[in-house]
């Protein structure tokens, strides 16, 4: 069964490739390039994807620090992601003949790297593993936050088509909330990643 641009024949599921830089993401998914923030609601917004998509396998560089919130999101939604060295990544990209290097160019190579990978006999040696608490405590508070942007949209929706005044109240009374909500947990995520990852975030 052949995979043809991080899109499956037949059976198996696309992957996805990640070019990281400290404040963007370039993402390929099958044939769509897309950038997004590199901070919690860009993960969010890649979770959503590559959940709704059914992805299979996300292949991302070590970079050393700016990779890190992303892989903790990606394993907290149960996504598998293989974090590969820039060398390995840029040696495949040779072989299948690609020269140039731009950040969505490199989104793509990791894109095709991650279908090689995902046929692997040892895929499973490639898969990033979670292997502390102070990962798992990020991945929590990325689930949390994921459950209150996907209240606030449910609350969204509800207020188009409202028509009473105090339903109207009641939802902006509800999403004023969950704004705070979200804005705390934000703090807690950067709080998290200084406290336990700031050495990383530092080094590039």
């Amino acid at each position: 069964m052949h995979l043809q641009g991080g899109v499956a024949n037949g059976a198996q599921r696309p992957n996805a490739g990640v070019d990281v830089c400290k404040q963007h993401l370039d993402v390929c998914l099958g044939t769509e390039d897309q950038r997004v923030a590199n901070d919690a609601g860009g993960w969010d917004e890649l979770i959503a994807k590559f959940k709704g998509a059914g992805v299979d396998l996300v292949v991302l560089e070590a970079t050393g620090s700016y990779e890190r919130g992303l892989v903790c999101a990606l394993q907290g939604a149960q996504i598998a992601v293989a974090r590969v060295n820039p060398r390995q990544a840029r040696d495949f990209a040779k072989s299948m003949g690609v020269l140039a290097k731009t950040d969505k160019v490199d989104a793509r190579a990791l894109r095709d790297f991650a279908d090689v990978l995902a046929r692997h006999k040892d895929r499973a040696k490639y898969i990033t593993p979670m292997v502390d608490e102070r990962r798992q405590a990020l991945a929590d508070l990325m689930t949390r936050r994921r459950q209150l942007v996907d209240m606030r949209v449910a609350e969204g929706n509800h207020l188009e088509h409202a028509a009473h005044k105090h339903s109207v109240r009641s939802i902006k009374n509800v999403l004023k909330t969950l704004d705070k909500q979200l804005e705390v947990i934000d703090r807690e995520i950067d709080d998290h990643l200084d406290r336990h990852f700031g050495d990383q975030r530092t080094l590039l």
